[in-house]
């Protein structure tokens, strides 16, 4: 395959995944910064080099960065002399990101527990469903380590 159409397929495969996410409520910069930063060879990619592969203007790869470092799905390194930010997607992260899923999962058992408190006698047909997540949450925090072990044996037979 020809150079350039490796970079095509990647600017292809990076508004797939910048289109993909739109459908999970990511705005259209944020999506595509995801995407380019796991389409990339390289492991960390500057403000200039978003910016510059994006074909975007720099504010909107500003508040796009800034998005996604603060709801840390992506990181930063910097160089010593180099005023330069270097950004990666923190998808390798995986395990880091799922407990923080089920951090916040667990967050919003509370507060639907205490929903369903204020409202158990009220009998709104609703609280059974608030109490059918709360379900599946406490589940899901059984459940997702023991399957992440499951995960580990398995990538540990593959070695």
């Amino acid at each position: 395959m020809t150079q350039s159409k490796l970079e095509e397929r990647k600017i292809e495969l990076v508004e797939r995944i910048g289109v993909f996410l739109e459908k999970y409520g990511y705005q259209p910069i944020p999506a595509r910064i995801i995407g380019l930063l796991m389409v990339t060879e390289k492991p960390y990619l500057t403000f200039d080099e978003i910016t510059d592969n994006l074909k975007v203007s720099k504010s909107a790869v500003s508040i796009g960065l800034n998005l996604l470092l603060g709801t840390q799905q992506i990181d930063y390194i910097t160089l010593p002399g180099d005023r330069k930010r270097y950004f990666k997607s923190r998808i390798g992260e995986w395990r880091q990101i799922l407990t923080g899923l089920i951090g916040f999962a667990n967050s919003i058992r509370t507060l639907l527990l205490e929903v369903i408190e204020l409202q158990s006698s009220t009998g709104r047909e609703d609280i059974r469903s608030l109490k059918e997540v709360v379900q599946l949450i406490d589940l899901l925090e059984k459940e997702v380590p023991r399957i992440v072990m499951k995960w580990d044996d398995q990538v540990k037979k593959e070695k």
